[in-house]
């Protein structure tokens, strides 16, 4: 569609079009253009070439390429949207030719060949930020064996990455993963993270553990082995060097229980301390033998040792108490050590566990205490771990872990609770809450792990939960952190068709958060108080977001701290547009173009619309150009409606009908009103056709009502397959000003091999001339001009000659304003 108009010395012209190009197989290209000019300067220029390769939705490769100019800027615009079976993703990047700088590179790359998946995310916009790179891969090495490999980068600093291999085998009789991840966050140094769980008949092995290069920093393991069915054993380890290493095992058998426990607390201080022990129980001599020394590092002499006989009731089989008379460093002291025991080999549940008392000669006690009790509760095991200690001056010590694990049906389908508190005098409790959860079935597969920590070291209680919730058409992950309000570390939301095709992706980072997660692990694993302040109303996230609104819409947006840049396309039959917001929330202001196409009724007789509409921040409006018809019984009606000056009055309409007048001829009548324009002209076009001929008749009034003040009359003979005969008529004011008649025939000597025009050409104003030429090939033309009976004369004195009348006969402004129409027509 074309249009243009003109008043004073202003004019603006627009021209847009989407052609079908070349097809080769599964192989389509199209190209398109849109133009937008005020006088002879180009406001706006549009051109681009689309392929695409293969067919929706299985496998498609649609490849972008455009050259954009906006006033004095021009650029280069290059996007591809891939959808394939291993590979689905997007690519854009925009370069300012001028100087060949990128303004944006965007890249979004899923790709999964064979055993292996990866992810590959790349945003460059030099002027406002950084580089950000985010990788992440993993693949299957051998049967069982996966790395993991993820990487966040921004600029040239690294913010995150984690690597290491997943073990897993599955089989009716045993469960085993394991785990070996290596975590580096920013500056800090890195993290390893270990992870082995096995679950069979008679073993249960759940084992964790955090360290910083060689140096631990968390660890904890539950273990349960049944080693026949009379003799079973129970291991339970914690590890938070700054706080306390905490071990304690048990033997059990019919006729012995044996309770180890070695404590190193506060092994990071001054007050490092080594607490340990054992208890032997022979239930069937009813003898106890008990060891507890409280400071076995620095002084293994002070210690106490027991050798005692067992008090018990039948009556209650579990409990038993030991009395007797210790010397510890020469003083005589009363001992009483109260033990609890459950018949682990039949039941599997129940409290173990001692109590000793020890009263000195002033009649004060020492108390030391551990258990260990286990729940069942259906699908539920509950193991509830105490250790407390008493000294003589009433200072009391107290650590007590709760881990909770309920099956939740398959394999490696739990839910795990544990709880963490230890309590000492002068100091806030220490809490530790964590939570972790995998469910898979058919149609969901969920993971979720939360943290909560209240201690001295933290200003302010800390929360971090993690989770991933996976369904047949939606992928969802989030990271969330809670201090004195929640914000969202990092997510990401990808929702698909049940076809396969991408509904919805949404991704995003705070990287402040990230830094406050760590931070956080750091200060309760080395008990160092915060020096910094916690988390502010500030952050520092980026976010993606690609959603498909309907099946022939599409939304795209990227946020940073400082903009949010959004884009929007619609793409169907009727209606396609694409808008650009730069600067989304702040300001309106936008890129705009698009159109609508409405048909109604059959070819014969039906009702169309078109209507284009671009828009730019440096338009005070946007500008509209519209058309409209009826086609009915050979006749067609229309109008057309050009809405592109400031103001609403200063729009361009008119009317446009066409009639067929014979079989093979058809009349056109167009009409053009408005304020910017001088006159109301009036347009008649009679066009003609038949096998051999071809003929024209233009006609144009300055009003609808005056007489023509332009006409040409065209037509065009084939005479033979090499021989034509034309004649031309130009008319000003009902006056002829030009006519011209032509015979064509081919010229065959060997020195030309062209063709030859012999013309008449006449004209008021500078008489009647004969018109000899020739066109040879391959680049030869020779044109002779004379009047009848007179002299040769050359062709630039002819056109010397032709110039000074055409000039003086105003023809260059009669062909301006021919010109102008047939644009706005």
């Amino acid at each position: 569609m074309e249009g243009g108009s003109a008043c004073r010395n202003w004019s603006l012209e627009t021209a847009s079009y989407i052609r079908e190009g070349s097809q080769s197989g599964q192989i389509s290209e199209h190209i398109s253009a849109l133009r937008l000019t005020k006088g002879s300067k180009d406001i706006i220029s549009v051109e681009a070439t689309h392929t695409i390769e293969g067919a929706f939705p299985e496998n498609i490769i649609i490849k972008n390429e455009a050259t954009v100019d906006i006033g004095r800027s021009s650029y280069k615009a290059i996007y591809d949207v891939i959808y394939q079976a291993e590979k689905v993703g997007a690519s854009m990047e925009v370069v300012r030719t001028g100087d060949n700088e990128k303004i944006v590179k965007l890249d979004a790359i899923y790709h999964h060949s064979g055993a292996e998946y990866s992810t590959n995310f790349l945003l460059k916009v030099p002027t406002y930020m950084k580089p950000l790179k985010i990788q992440a891969k993993i693949g299957e090495e051998a049967e069982g064996r996966y790395m993991l490999e993820t990487a966040i980068k921004y600029g040239q600093r690294m913010i995150l990455e984690a690597n290491g291999p997943i073990m897993a085998r599955l089989s009716s009789k045993i469960a085993k993963m394991q785990a070996n991840i290596k975590l580096s966050a920013l500056a800090s140094e890195p993290y390893i993270i270990g992870a082995n769980v096995v679950f069979g008949n008679k073993k249960q092995v759940i084992a964790m553990e955090i360290k910083e290069r060689e140096e631990p920093l968390f660890g904890v393991e539950w273990k349960m082995v049944q080693e026949s069915s009379e003799k079973t054993t129970v291991g339970i380890a914690f590890v938070l060097p700054a706080l306390i290493e905490n071990k304690v095992d048990a033997i059990i058998t019919e006729e012995l229980i044996h309770v180890n426990f070695n404590n190193l607390v506060l092994p990071n201080t001054s007050s490092r301390r080594r607490v340990k022990g054992f208890t032997d129980v022979n239930i069937a001599e009813k003898r106890a033998n008990v060891e507890f020394s409280w400071d076995a590092d620095n002084a293994p002499e002070k210690k106490l040792v027991l050798d005692a006989s067992l008090i018990s009731s039948p009556a209650n089989p579990g409990h038993a108490e030991i009395h007797g008379n210790v010397v510890i460093a020469g003083e005589p002291y009363h001992a009483k050590l109260i033990l609890t025991a459950t018949d682990l080999i039949e039941h599997m549940e129940g409290e173990n566990g001692f109590k000793l008392i020890l009263t000195t000669p002033s009649q004060k006690t020492v108390v030391v205490g551990a258990s260990c009790d286990v729940q069942l509760a259906g699908a539920t095991t509950k193991v509830i771990s105490t250790v407390e200690y008493k000294n003589v001056r009433d200072r009391k010590y107290k650590y007590t872990s709760v881990i909770a694990l309920e099956r939740l049906g398959g394999p490696l389908n739990y839910a795990v609770e544990a709880k963490v508190t230890y309590k000492q005098p002068g100091t806030a409790e220490i809490k530790v809450e964590t939570t972790a959860k995998h469910h898979w079935t058919p149609e969901e597969h969920v993971v979720a792990f939360k943290v909560a920590a209240e201690a001295p070291v933290l200003k302010t209680p800390a929360m971090i939960a993690f989770s991933i919730h996976n369904a047949p058409n939606a992928f969802v992950g989030v990271c969330k952190i809670e201090r004195t309000a929640p914000f969202t570390a990092f997510e990401w939301n990808v929702q698909v068709t049940p076809e396969g095709g991408i509904e919805a992706v949404e991704a995003g980072v705070d990287m402040k958060a990230i830094i406050e997660v760590l931070k956080i692990v750091r200060a309760i694993a080395t008990l160092e108080e915060e020096s910094y302040e916690t988390y502010g109303p500030h952050t520092a996230q980026y976010q993606y977001r690609f959603t498909r609104p309907s099946p022939t819409s599409y939304t795209m947006q990227m946020r940073t701290p400082t903009r949010t840049m959004e884009g929007r396309a619609k793409l169907s039959p009727r209606e396609s547009g694409i808008k650009f917001y730069p600067n989304k929330g702040k300001t309106e202001s936008k890129y705009e173009i698009g159109y609508k196409v409405n048909h109604e009724g059959r070819w014969a007789q039906r009702a169309s619309k078109l209507e284009v509409r671009m828009n730019h921040p440096v338009l005070p409006k946007p500008i509209m150009a519209a058309a409209q018809y009826t086609v009915a019984e050979g006749t067609m009606r229309g109008t057309i409606e050009l809405d592109i000056f400031p103001e609403e009055a200063d729009k361009i309409t008119g009317t446009v009908e066409t009639q067929r007048i014979s079989e093979n001829a058809i009349r056109a009548e167009a009409f053009l009103t408005g304020r910017m324009l001088k006159v109301n002209p009036k347009a008649i076009i009679t066009a003609a056709y038949a096998p051999e001929t071809v003929a024209l008749d233009v006609v144009f009034h300055k009003t609808p009502s005056a007489a023509p003040i332009f006409a040409i009359a065209a037509k065009y003979d084939k005479t033979a397959a090499h021989s034509a005969a034309a004649t031309l008529t130009v008319k000003m004011e009902e006056r002829p000003v030009f006519e011209m008649s032509a015979v064509t025939e081919p010229e065959e000597p060997a020195t030309c091999n062209g063709i030859r025009m012999n013309a008449v050409a006449y004209a008021a104003a500078f008489g009647k001339y004969n018109v000899f030429s020739k066109m040879c090939r391959p680049a030869f033309i020779e044109v002779t001009a004379m009047r009848p009976g007179g002299a040769k004369e050359t062709l630039p004195s002819l056109a010397s000659d032709t110039l000074t009348l055409l000039k003086q006969a105003y023809m260059w402004r009669v062909l301006e304003r021919v010109a102008v129409l047939l644009l706005l027509l």
